[in-house]
């Protein structure tokens, strides 16, 4: 298949990694000049990203039949299938579910105890640590599409 034939066209425009990340970057100008709200450009971007996800799930099994032919390579992109695997479930387990069941109860106390301005004592006497934070999760935008 040849890298630079043009296969698919979404109004006269080719559908490629280059023309896509041209349309992107011109958005962008578009907001930074004062002539787009970013908000309304990002409402924009997430209705495309999740149309294209949804796209991707319906075409999925086909493309997985077409990786297994071994194509490897289109338009630059390494194509590599991979060998879907399997989760136990530990639940199912009656010693498992019982330490969980303690560690979730152990997490809700140190929880807890970080919230606390003073200090949170266990059921064993013993002062509940406050434990530092592991990482920060970033501030985010979300957003609910009528059906």
């Amino acid at each position: 298949m040849q890298s630079n034939l043009q296969l698919i066209t979404l109004d006269g425009m080719e559908l490629s990694k280059a023309t896509i990340e041209v349309q992107a970057d011109n958005l962008i100008v578009q907001v930074i000049d004062g002539f787009e709200s970013a908000l309304e450009v990002d409402v924009k971007l997430k209705f495309i990203e999740e149309t294209v996800k949804n796209a991707r799930g319906k075409i999925n099994l086909l493309a997985m039949g077409e990786a297994a032919k071994g194509v490897k390579s289109i338009d630059g992109c390494t194509i590599t299938q991979k060998v879907g695997g399997k989760t136990l479930d530990y639940e199912k387990d009656p010693g498992y579910a019982k330490i969980k069941k303690q560690l979730d109860g152990r997490k809700e106390l140190l929880d807890t105890a970080f919230k606390t301005d003073g200090y949170l004592v266990d059921s064993d006497g013993l002062e509940v640590p406050k434990v530092p934070v592991k990482k920060w999760i970033k501030d985010s935008i979300s957003y609910t599409f009528a059906k």
